[in-house]
């Protein structure tokens, strides 16, 4: 199934720009600690990043992921894609996790997003200032320039990235910051104790967002599809199974079938038959055939190719 999923980089920028002529390095000064930040995301240091998000910004990143957790958790009932955004495979280990451990494994996560880490490269920034609101709270003023460019030299306003899996592709759409806007941008500080941390965290929660949304399409596809796959076997006669179809005898046991079986398969080769093996011996075996498309890389057009030749 392939996402398109736009990415606005102006949030991004919002949360982590910084000029490099900073002379100081501690948290009593505000521009100090944007530029610890933007260290910390080219170094691809996350967990450095997170120390630096004030608690408020933490909070509004962890309700966001509850309700991420809840959608992936419906579709996801053995815990693996769980664990590759956050590391756990459960709710309850995922509650315990700290909402700083959130964020970074959030931020750690979208850094594998097509075009997050040219965009970190391709950015030029220059502080313009510092506003003090409260004695607790400042804004950062910045302009910032991220340039990047087609083969042919022309400078983009629109950069576009994709990737692919072997389950999804992915579409990342970036509308760039126009070089002719005079207008700055505003990154905002809040004391915690003695020490400015960033008021950040937006383009956390729209990641967030995007992927709650994407998995929800992509159960109420499976849905669907299954729905469909009931209805089509319902309707079909026996004799017409037995001409149209192999007999039950002859087709794949998904639940005892060798990764050399599962490989004569059409469209299975052996990174993927290795895979379902896995699953199956930390898992148990699969309740219904179409549960395969749990696997990582068994994606819905996949399986309809396959489903006349599979059984339990």
């Amino acid at each position: 199934m392939n996402h398109h999923v736009k990415f606005w980089i102006a949030a991004f920028i919002c949360s982590c720009l910084v000029t490099h002529t900073f002379s100081q390095s501690n948290d009593d000064n505000p521009e100090a600690v944007v530029q610890s930040y933007w260290a910390a995301m080219q170094a691809g240091d996350w967990a450095k990043c997170a120390s630096l998000i004030h608690p408020d910004s933490l909070a509004r990143v962890r309700n966001k992921a509850n309700g991420f957790v809840d959608s992936l958790l419906a579709l996801d009932k053995f815990g693996d894609n769980l664990r590759d955004f956050f590391g756990v495979s459960t709710k309850d280990e995922f509650v315990k996790l700290s909402d700083g451990l959130v964020f970074e494994r959030a931020l750690q996560r979208m850094s594998l997003q097509p075009g997050f880490t040219e965009i970190i490269k391709a950015t030029k920034h220059q502080s313009l200032g510092t506003v003090y609101e409260r004695d607790d709270l400042v804004h950062v003023l910045y302009r910032a320039d991220v340039r990047l460019y087609d083969s042919a030299g022309n400078r983009l306003k629109v950069a576009e990235f994709e990737s692919h899996n072997d389950l999804i592709g992915v579409h990342t759409k970036v509308s760039l910051p126009d070089p002719d806007n005079d207008r700055a941008g505003v990154i905002s500080l809040k004391k915690q104790g003695s020490a400015w941390r960033l008021l950040s965290g937006d383009e956390v929660e729209t990641a967030l967002s995007e992927w709650r949304k994407n998995f929800e399409e992509f159960r109420e596809n499976l849905t669907k599809f299954a729905n469909e796959l009931s209805k089509k076997n319902t309707k079909t006669t026996p004799a017409a199974s037995s001409i149209s179809q192999p007999q039950s005898e002859e087709r794949v046991n998904i639940n005892t079938a060798s990764i050399d079986e599962l490989q004569r398969l059409p469209g299975i080769g052996a990174a993927l038959a290795s895979r379902i093996v896995e699953h199956r011996r930390k898992h148990g075996q699969f309740k219904r055939p179409q549960d395969i498309v749990i696997v990582r890389g068994m994606s819905a057009k996949l399986y309809r190719r396959i489903a006349h030749l599979i059984r339990i």
